[in-house]
């Protein structure tokens, strides 16, 4: 073999090694793979599903509704106060007339002077008679002496008003039901309203007979509500 040949068949033998070679690096290269973008649509879809779950009010408009709610539960809670707290006043001042009633005609009894004559009554009729033509009865109240199936009473007040539609000295299933009870005072319903009534036996000898003061609650309920009304149209006012 000569030289020339031996350096050609060595080239050629060199040649194939770097082919194969460059053809291994080409199959074990490696490149970073990128991660694939998410299509717009489905990254809209998502977008639009999550806006979906939310709510659709403003938050502002939640804070204020919140604010408003809680404001009027506030405002009812005030106005039930009031107007429980001017019906309690109602009930206290409608007994404390009956009571005071009740104290002066215990002093005029105890007396026990006839102040046309001067001289002691003869009688239970004479001296309910007496004290009720010198009594003037409040707007509301009414005042009446029981005694013997009649009826006596002061035409003032509640009975000159106009404003009450029941008439007690009328009713006379009501008066007899009061005399004849053992309760000392109570709470009646009569086509005029609630009445808050107390009554004092009288007795002389054989002879009884009552001293019955009553009350009307009906003007005081409803001037308890016209004042609540008027708060409240005027809180409701503020609210706006």
């Amino acid at each position: 073999m000569t030289r020339t040949s031996y350096e050609a068949q060595t080239t050629d033998k060199a040649q194939t090694a770097d082919e194969a070679q460059t053809s291994y690096e080409a199959q074990t290269s490696y490149e970073p793979r990128t991660p694939d973008k998410p299509d717009k649509k489905e990254s809209a879809d998502h977008s639009g599903a999550s806006r979906r779950l939310g709510s659709p009010i403003p938050a502002r408009w939640r804070i204020a509704g919140w604010i408003l709610f809680t404001t009027a539960l506030t405002l009812l809670a005030v106005l039930l106060t009031v107007r429980s707290l001017m019906m309690n006043q109602a009930r206290a001042e409608a007994h404390e007339a009956i009571a005071q009633e009740l104290r002066e005609f215990r002093a005029f009894s105890a007396e026990g002077v006839d102040p046309t004559t001067a001289k002691p009554f003869t009688s239970i009729e004479k001296m309910l008679e007496i004290y009720l033509s010198r009594q003037s009865a409040a707007e509301d109240e009414v005042i009446l002496g029981s005694v013997g199936g009649r009826v006596l009473y002061t035409p003032t007040g509640a009975l000159s008003s106009g404003s009450i539609s029941h008439q007690l000295p009328q009713d006379r299933q009501l008066i007899e039901a009061i005399g004849s009870g053992t309760a000392a005072s109570g709470i009646s319903q009569t086509s005029g309203g609630e009445l808050h009534w107390a009554r004092l036996p009288v007795v002389s000898g054989q002879e009884t007979g009552h001293l019955i003061v009553g009350f009307y609650m009906a003007p005081l309920v409803a001037e308890a509500a016209s004042t609540t009304l008027i708060i409240f149209c005027v809180s409701l006012g503020g609210l706006q």
